[in-house]
């Protein structure tokens, strides 16, 4: 259990150094995007708050005494798969090179 709980808390030092970095780095990119940037940035910053909510949740219910280890396993399942999905919604909503591309007139058809 000391163990999952130390890397857990690495997991989530880990993870917020990561956004702090994104957020730094993708946000001057957004803003020059379209129109919408202020919305992409906006909701990147509510995805990243979420996501340090959802760990430190997760931290304080593994803290807690009587979990089982089936418990704690599919807990962790859980985050990772928060993770992994999270980080399916950045790659297109956020890396899509339909959106970050420095040609100012759209050449592809939009076909979402």
């Amino acid at each position: 259990m000391a163990r999952l709980l130390e890397l857990v808390d690495r997991l989530a030092d880990g993870l917020e150094a990561h956004n702090r970095y994104e957020e730094q780095l993708l946000e001057p990119l957004l803003r020059e995007a379209d129109v919408w940037a202020p919305e992409r940035i906006a909701q990147m910053l509510e995805h990243h708050r979420n996501e340090h909510a959802m760990l430190v949740a997760e931290w304080r219910r593994l803290t807690r005494a009587g979990e089982s280890l089936g418990d704690l396993a599919t807990s962790v399942y859980g985050v990772a798969n928060s993770l992994y999905q999270h980080m399916d919604l950045e790659e297109r909503e956020y890396l899509n090179p339909r959106l970050l591309r420095d040609d100012l007139v759209a050449t592809e058809p939009d076909d979402s």
